[in-house]
């Protein structure tokens, strides 16, 4: 989605008296953890004091590959560990990665990331 479509999404939220209509902000394709932090920062200006979870969606193997380095990285900004109630949700992508590097090393990455996400967890 580009940056109006978030905006206005937030900015309904904001208006809306219903917070649970929705259960989570996706965010397709995640690289890098700035595009979490746009997505907090434009709920924090546009959603009224309404907070949903960020859930970044990591789906090719390269970005899989990062992941944990991605969410040591964001759960490393009090701020944000604040915004999310030091409850992060990940999702992993599994057709793209899969596509790009084949099933057995894309098995082998999803494992390898499952087990640092525990550890992250256990960290943070």
């Amino acid at each position: 989605a580009d940056t109006e479509d978030v905006l206005a999404t937030f900015e309904i939220i904001g208006r809306k008296n219903n917070e649970e209509a929705l259960r989570s902000y996706i965010i397709s394709m995640s690289k890098q953890p700035s595009d979490v932090l746009a997505v907090a920062l434009f709920m924090k200006e546009m959603a009224n004091g309404k907070t949903l979870p960020i859930v970044p969606l990591f789906e090719r193997l390269h970005d899989l590959d990062r992941s944990s380095d991605i969410i040591d990285r964001l759960l490393s900004i009090k701020g944000y560990r604040d915004l999310i109630n030091n409850k992060q949700e990940v999702m992993i992508g599994y057709s793209d990665s899969a596509k790009d590097a084949g099933l057995l090393e894309y098995l082998l990455t999803i494992y390898v990331d499952e087990i640092l996400m525990v550890v992250l967890k256990q960290v943070h």
